[in-house]
Order: structure tokens, then sequence, then C-alpha cells
């Protein structure tokens, strides 16, 4: 006898949004999908899509252990281009010792780059996208960050290990132009909570129609699956619990001070 299905109680055109971790890595993990994520790569970094095309890879999740003890440790998503490494954090949280867990996992990837008896001049480039889902409509869109010196050129060490900390909450308030109508957009995709906000912001500037359509798709088919909805709910429960217990414990500590 087959077992019912559940209901999904989204409502019509309402979605799953793609910065919820397991929904991204659902979708940008996945080799079917490796078009999608070739032009994701070129549109953000401007590499031209001829460049990009066939030569990106998926890599594991999993980074390897220093030691028997250590425990595993597992990142959204990992891709090779070329000489490149390009690691893709969603974080739901901007707090100082999540950016250091992101920071030691590129590093981790970093030192992965150096194969035995290699020069280190050759060693390859590490970057990180943190894509920061926290609620932050104020501050800058995306900072970039490189190793530099303190001194006012502010020199940049090494353009071979960089982070860039992107604000999605952000995106939402920003007008296109030139340099950064792209991001904009893939960040608007990214944060949707709706189909119609995917179609809108994909328009005809983004992909092919056949990649535009299969990323309405993926996101519409893991939107009604029941492991992913179970998923994002206890995650959103979660999440609604503790902002409640942060601001129970803000209101308690105001009014002993008062």
């Amino acid at each position: 006898m087959l077992k019912n299905k559940r209901k999904i109680p989204l409502k019509d055109g309402e979605i799953i949004p793609i910065s919820f971790n397991y929904h991204f890595v659902r979708i940008f993990g996945e080799n079917s999908n490796i078009d999608i994520i070739e032009y994701f790569i070129s549109d953000y970094y401007d590499i031209p899509i001829e460049e990009v095309v066939g030569n990106v890879e998926i890599l594991s999740r999993d980074l390897p252990q220093d030691s028997r003890g250590e425990k595993s440790k597992q990142i959204d998503l990992l891709l090779k281009l070329g000489k490149r490494k390009i690691n893709i954090e969603i974080s739901n949280s901007n707090s100082k010792g999540r950016k250091e867990r992101d920071l030691v996992y590129l590093a981790k990837i970093h030192g992965q780059q150096l194969r035995y008896k290699d020069n280190y001049e050759n060693i390859g480039y590490s970057w990180q996208i943190r894509l920061n889902n926290e609620d932050e409509k104020e501050g800058k869109f995306i900072r970039t960050y490189y190793l530099t010196s303190d001194d006012e050129e502010r020199d940049i060490y090494s353009e071979k290990f960089r982070i860039d900390d992107i604000n999605l909450a952000c995106a939402q308030n920003i007008e296109y132009n030139e340099t950064n109508e792209k991001r904009v957009r893939w960040c608007r995709i990214i944060a949707a909570n709706s189909r119609n906000e995917i179609v809108k912001e994909l328009g005809d500037k983004l992909m092919n129609k056949e990649s535009r359509e299969k990323l309405i798709k993926e996101v519409e088919k893991n939107s009604r699956d029941e492991e992913v909805y179970d998923i994002y709910e206890k995650y959103s429960t979660f999440e609604m619990e503790k902002q409640s217990e942060i601001y129970e414990a803000i209101q308690k500590n105001t009014e002993e001070v008062t």
C-alpha cells in the first residue's frame, strides 16, 4: 500500500528560499545542475562564460581530518575552476564565531592546494563566498577581504586567499548598475520566497532559457519535497524559538536595569 504524501503547507507560488542551506546544496551541489553553477560563477566573478563552461568541478564537501580524534567538517559547497578552489557557505548568522569557523574552513582548503613537492609559488587560489542570510538591511552589500598591510596603502599580501562576505538582505534595497546588476539579481534569487520573485530577477539577463527553466523547476520540486520541507520546518521552528529566547532575555535585562 502506497503511503499518502503529506501536503506541504506552502501557498501557491511560495517556495523554500535557496538561502536555506539544505536547499542550496540540493541545487548547487548536483552535477546535473552544473550549468546553473557555471553561470553563477561566471556572473559573480565576471569571468567569461566560455572560460567556465566544462571547467567547473564539484568537489567533496568533507574536509580531511587532521587527527583521528577530530570531528569531521562538512562545508556547503566546494568547486574547482582551473587553479581556483571556490568555497560557498550559506550563513544564517554573522557572529564572530561563525566567521571564524568559515575562516578555518577556507584555511584548510588553501592548505590542500599545495601538492607534495610543489613549489609554494604554484599554490592555487582559494576563494570563499559567504552568503550571509542574517537580516541586516543596512550596511554594505559585499565586502571583499584579502590579507593586507595595516598602513594607508593597504597593500595586498596575496590575492590567492579571498573572502567575499555578502549581505543578502541588503541586496533587496540596491539599485542595479552596470557592475553589480548580475550579482544583485543572483542574490535576490537566492533569497527569494516566491516563484514570481525568481522569474522577475532571472528575466532574460541571467543564463540561457534552458538553464532558467531548470532552476525554476528545481526550486519548485524541492519546495514540494517532504524531506526538504521537514528539515526547513524544524530549522524555522528552532530559529523562532531562539529569537524568542533572545528577545525575552533582552526584555528581562531591560526591566532589571530600569
